[in-house]
């Protein structure tokens, strides 16, 4: 086990971008974050995820860890049916 004194120096890992799921739409966008300004760098537009049969992005789960994958839960498939 990490003592709690060193928990937080251990996990930390700088966070330069934010991973915004759109249900209505079904895109994702990908917004680098700076210290006073925000970008989108990226949008995955609704063909990618009907390409896998889902739909309706809602949650970003992510390990932290340098590296770790990005988790995107979603609540559907391509015909509206829940999943």
């Amino acid at each position: 086990m990490i003592p709690p004194v060193l928990t937080s120096v251990y996990f930390q890992v700088a966070r330069t971008h934010l991973v915004v799921p759109c249900m209505n739409s079904d895109r994702v966008y990908i917004v680098e974050v700076g210290k006073s300004d925000m970008k989108l760098v990226k949008t995955i537009d609704p063909e990618v995820l009907r390409h896998y049969d889902i739909s309706c992005p809602y949650a970003v789960h992510v390990l932290p860890l340098k590296g770790a994958p990005v988790h995107i839960a979603t609540m559907g498939d391509n015909c509206g049916h829940g999943k």
